[in-house]
């Protein structure tokens, strides 16, 4: 294969496939039709500007409309495609071929599939995968078949005569090299034009015709300045500077050479400036200046560096082994030809492995060694035949089919003639014979003949005007049914032909142009509106017949009453082989759809509103609430565990504790059903160990039923997984609700907690998730059909006055939306006097994971280790005196601030190892204060906690965000707390008796 060959073969995985243009920044609001017209852009700019190209593709890409179908998708993904082929990004490229593939062939998209196939074409070329190669250029030409699209046809053409000419199929390569000039003839698209020469110039040059080769290469470079396609430009140069290296023209070949360069360049394709880089390195060395064309064959190799591509690499190492070589430098040339050896043993094709063979010979018996010199030879003689072998085994076969397809042609042929002669013979005979009579016969049969003649002649006549008559009536009819038809439509309505001329209106459309439709028929929208509206008409009409896809717009027209809004529908009319025959439209007047759509804008802005002012209402109020129950939950806390208290202040003291966790729970459920009022409640599962969560739950209802006298039984199935993945505060939430509600309601006998694991029918219990289902059933008081009726409901509590006491009526309700998001439901049964039983089923991933728990012995009484140092900042002094003395009794050293400003101050002052800080205060909050500690030296490692009385996820993520370690919500639970304080300060705490007392909710 001559070096012309090489290098263009090489050469077509760079080759465009379209015109050029300015590129168009994508807008974040873009309508579809939009988003093609910049798609199209995008693909057309690939071919002068693949980098800005590949941006506009990725910006094209994230602002798809929601509205695309799986054609735009597939469009998108095809020009990702290219424009990173352009850019080497050749594994990318060939996955996102592979998925534009995908969709387009479930949707029949074959424009799609074509160009999906002509990117995989140029991706398994640079791959070196040419069966794959031979597949997709294949499958490119067939998906064209019937589509109206000369521009992919030809460069599938294109594809098919390089890919014949790599396999030395020369007949085939011509004959199809023809067939694409024939087509680009019909089109007279530059575009086209530009490939079908290209096409004829590869023939030309595989048959050494390099004269007609030149001429055509120069014609594509014509054409690809008049289709402003750089790069397909750049490739003409380049096929220009081969044929003057073959015609001996070396200065003229070395000039455009250059220029090829430089152009591949400024489109910023790699591969292909590669190609004129290992080309210009050829005609460097052949007039003997090596040192340069080493440089430019560093060059092209440093490309495939950063983009691999196996075979061109093959081609630059044994030209540099080639130079190498005759600059005597040997052990470079052996690296070199070594590395082009394990490139060629990679790809696994007999013509590279024979190439590396005979160059690795050549440097052998140059160092001396003559038997590996041989050995090698050998190899690349036996290398050499298998590729003839490869290359002629199919050509043989086709010649072979063609041959007899051929000779079954001309025998069928012969037949047909001898057959057709011996018919002649015979039928000479015959008339010889018969002559006398049929001159006889013919005369009176000629006679009547005219006679029979004439009187049909007659009758066809009639009913020929019959017919005619007949169809002109049904026309008519048709017509006029039409024309009703479309006078009936509530809304305009037109035909147009392709120059824009109205064929047929409706009595609506003429009325509201304020003419008749005579008037309007035959006429075109410049000679009956005002210029502009004219010429945006006429563009509307003329990208809808081009497109062929439905339009539909919406825009407000001025008059006299401030505006109507009209609705436009077109659409292309094709004829049955698809030529565009002209373009139908309909407009109605949506102005009532679109004051309708505007009210229900301004009520849902109102909602939201309303529901705004609810949500920062209730936010107020819970941060109020909370502000006063820490200070007094804080010091029940703390007055719990002084051991010198009266049995009276005791008691006392428990009583003000539970009353604030009542009122505290209060709070919450409130924020909670405003939560799922809002849509705004979210689960956090995590893993978690089933038979401690249900422990603990169990251990906390004991204490209540044994107040009362109750017995409490827990039923817990053998089979229950070891862990489960669920949001155990929520889960205790619901259990607890139930669990409490049924020894609330019941004055004797037993409340009973039942877990087993539910298998659905059709799956084994080794399945995953696990199906748990709760059964909370009591002996109390129960429900009759009425109260059963609203026992889910907000606020409804269906038992007695005395009973209600304790309780907001929100539990039931919260509970049954907590389990909605779970995906479950409770379901109830209860009979009045007889008790009630309370259901649910959950599904959740479980597991037999060993999950460890290790529940603490003591109440903290101090820590080991050196004594801390902790900053409380709050602005209330009541809040701050709880934590100092919470703090202070566990021997940590306390500072304390009021506001932004003094906490800064003291933390340059003391350096704290911890930092407690409220979020709400003046002059400078707490996340703003945050911030500012981390822009110090000194606050930028200290450890923060941040604390506040809207204890919600937003507060929470906003105060991480601002730079805090953790967050306790207000009221401040002691247990939680010293939890946090232990973990981030990494203590281990000494501690005294259990901590029944502590609490943590």
């Amino acid at each position: 294969m001559t070096y012309t060959g090489v290098v263009l073969l090489i050469a077509l995985s760079a080759l465009p496939a379209s015109g050029w243009c300015q590129a168009e920044s994508p807008t974040a609001q873009r309508s579809l039709e939009d988003w093609r017209v910049a798609a199209t852009r995008a693909r057309l700019l690939a071919d002068n500007d693949a980098p800005g190209a590949y941006r506009a593709a990725k910006s094209l890409e994230s602002s798809l409309p929601p509205q695309a179908t799986d054609s735009d998708r597939a469009r998108i993904l095809n020009l990702l495609s290219r424009a990173e082929t352009y850019l080497a990004l050749t594994e990318l490229s060939s996955a996102h071929a592979r998925e534009a593939l995908e969709l387009a062939s479930q949707t029949g998209d074959r424009v799609g599939q074509a160009e999906a196939d002509l990117n995989m074409t140029l991706d398994s070329v640079n791959q070196g995968r040419l069966d794959e190669m031979v597949a997709a250029t294949q499958n490119s030409v067939a998906a064209l078949e019937g589509v109206n699209r000369p521009d992919l046809l030809a460069e599938a053409l294109l594809r098919t005569t390089a890919m014949y000419r790599r396999f030395e199929q020369f007949d085939e390569s011509v004959a199809v090299a023809v067939r694409a000039m024939e087509i680009a003839r019909r089109s007279n698209n530059p575009l086209v034009l530009a490939y079908a020469h290209q096409g004829l110039a590869i023939a030309y040059d595989q048959s050494y015709r390099y004269p007609e080769a030149l001429e055509h290469y120069t014609q594509m470079r014509v054409q690809a300045r008049a289709a402003h396609d750089l790069l397909l430009e750049a490739s003409a140069v380049s096929g220009l500077a081969g044929m003057h290296r073959e015609t001996g023209d070396v200065q003229a070949a070395e000039r455009a050479t250059r220029e090829a360069i430089e152009m591949f360049r400024r489109v910023g394709a790699p591969f292909a400036t590669s190609y004129a880089l290992y080309g210009l390195a050829d005609l460097l060395g052949k007039r003997g200046s090596y040192a340069d064309a080493l440089r430019s064959l560093d060059e092209a190799l440093d490309i495939y560096e950063h983009y691999p591509n196996r075979i061109s690499q093959w081609f630059a190492l044994n030209a540099r082994s080639m130079d190498y070589q005759s600059l005597g430098q040997i052990d470079k040339a052996d690296v070199d030809a070594e590395h082009a050896y394990a490139i060629a043993q990679a790809l696994g094709e007999a013509i590279y492995l024979s190439g590396s063979a005979t160059r690795l010979a050549s440097l052998a018996a140059v160092k001396g060694n003559y038997q590996r010199a041989y050995n090698l030879s050998l190899e690349a003689s036996e290398m050499t035949a298998k590729a003839a072998r490869e290359k002629a085994g199919p050509r043989v076969v086709q010649l072979v089919n063609r041959y007899e397809s051929e000779n079954r042609r001309r025998e069928i042929a012969d037949l047909t003639r001898r057959s057709e002669l011996q018919s002649a013979q015979l039928t000479q005979r015959e008339l010889q014979q018969r002559w006398l009579w049929t001159v006889l016969i013919s005369v009176i049969a000629a006679l009547v003949g005219v006679a029979l003649f004439v009187l049909r002649l007659r009758q066809s006549q009639r009913q020929l005007e019959q017919r005619v008559q007949a169809r002109t009536q049904e026309l008519r009819q048709q017509t006029r049914y039409l024309r009703t038809l479309i006078d009936t439509l509530p809304m305009l309505a037109w035909l147009k032909d392709t120059k824009g001329r109205y064929l047929i209106v409706n009595h609506a459309h003429a009325a509201a142009r304020g003419s008749t439709v005579a008037g309007m028929e035959g006429q075109s929208d410049q000679q009956l509106l005002p210029p502009a509206l004219a010429q945006q008409q006429q563009a509307d009409d003329r990208t809808v017949m081009e497109s062929l896809q439905r339009k539909t717009t919406e825009e407000c027209l001025p008059n006299d009453d401030g505006g109507v809004w009209m609705e436009t529908y077109k659409t292309a009319v094709l004829d049955e082989d698809g030529t565009v025959l002209g373009m139908v439209g309909v407009s109605r007047n949506i102005s009532e759809r679109k004051a309708a759509e505007a009210a229900r804008e301004v009520a849902l802005s109102e909602a939201r509103r309303l529901a705004h002012q609810r949500s920062q209402f209730l936010a107020h109020m819970s941060h109020e609430l909370r502000t006063p129950l820490n200070a007094m939950m804080g010091f029940a806390q703390i007055l719990q565990r002084d051991e010198s208290l009266t049995e009276r202040a005791a008691k006392a003291i428990r009583v003000i504790g539970e009353s604030g966790q009542h009122l505290l729970r209060l709070i919450n459920d409130i924020l909670d059903l405003a939560r799922i009022d809002a849509g705004k409640l979210e689960l956090f599962p995590s893993e978690i160990n089933l038979a401690v969560f249900l422990q603990i739950v169990c251990d906390t209802i004991q204490m209540r039923a044994e107040d009362k006298g109750l017995r409490f039984v827990f039923a817990a199935a053998a089979d229950l997984p070891q862990a489960v993945c669920v949001d155990e505060k929520r889960l205790r939430q619901v259990l607890l609700n139930l669990l409490s509600n049924a020894v609330k309601f019941t004055d004797s006998g037993e409340v009973t907690l039942r877990v087993t694991l539910v298998v659905p029918a059709g799956e084994t219990r080794s399945d995953s998730p696990a199906h748990l289902r709760f059964e909370v059933e009591d002996n109390g008081i129960g429900m009759s059909e009425r109260e059963l009726a609203r026992v889910f409901q907000p606020f409804e509590q269906v038992a007695d006055a005395r009973r209600r006491e304790g309780g907001a009526g929100l539990g039931l309700a919260i509970s049954r939306q907590l389990l909605h998001l779970m995906g479950g439901e409770i379901l109830v049964r209860s009979r009045s006097g007889e008790g009630s039983v309370f259901s649910f089923e959950i599904e959740t991933p479980a597991t037999q994971a060993q999950l460890e728990f290790h529940p603490e012995e003591g109440v903290p009484i101090g820590y080991l280790g050196e004594r801390r140092r902790i900053l409380v900042t709050d602005d209330v002094p009541e809040n701050r005196a709880v934590l100092v003395e919470m703090l202070g009794a566990l021997d940590f050293q306390i500072t304390e601030a009021a506001n932004g400003w003094d906490t800064l101050k003291e933390v340059a002052r003391s350096s704290p190892d911890l930092v407690l800080i409220d979020l709400a205060m003046p002059l400078m909050d707490g996340c703003e204060t945050i911030r500012a500690l981390r822009r110090t030296p000194e606050g930028a490692e200290v450890v923060i906690v941040a604390t506040s009385a809207s204890a919600t996820a937003e507060v929470e993520s906003s105060t991480r965000a601002a730079g805090a370690n953790a967050f306790v919500g207000k009221p401040i639970q002691e247990a939680a707390l010293l939890r946090v304080i232990a973990t981030l300060l990494r203590l281990e705490w000494l501690r005294d008796r259990p901590t029944e007392q502590l609490g943590d909710s």
